[in-house]
């Protein structure tokens, strides 16, 4: 496959690009190698995608079973994982970081800064 991406200057150019399904991703980044390893990998995968779907059912349960949720709870845990405090989460919200809130709102159209970077921008020390 091939997509048109922007390079440096404004020039676009024609680059390669695979499409790799979640399980072809773990089989490249598994950094086995040998004669065994690739049946080990695939052994692996399989297990993990078993033990996903027991844990999960169906996209259709998932669903069904948030429709039954009271409420949503984050916990902090310390290193050796003591719940240090919760806090109730609305069933509306998405708990992430600052990269996936930067990724969601870039999405939107919207920038997202920190104050510091801000300051910085409009004294010119970054363009």
């Amino acid at each position: 496959m091939f997509q048109e991406v922007e390079v440096a200057n404004g020039a676009v150019r024609k680059s390669p690009y695979f499409e790799l399904t979640r399980d072809a991703f773990v089989l490249i980044v598994m950094g086995f190698t040998g004669k065994r390893a690739l049946q080990w990998k695939i052994d692996y995968i399989k297990a993990f995608n078993r033990m996903e779907a027991t844990l999960y059912g169906t996209q259709a349960g998932r669903s069904k079973q948030l429709g039954n949720v009271a409420k949503r709870i984050l916990l902090y845990l310390d290193r050796a994982e003591n719940i240090l405090f919760t806090e109730e989460i609305p069933l509306n919200a998405i708990v992430g970081d600052m990269d996936k809130f930067r990724w969601f709102a870039g999405n939107l159209g919207y920038l997202v800064f920190k104050e510091d970077e801000l300051l910085k921008f409009l004294k010119g020390g970054s363009k």
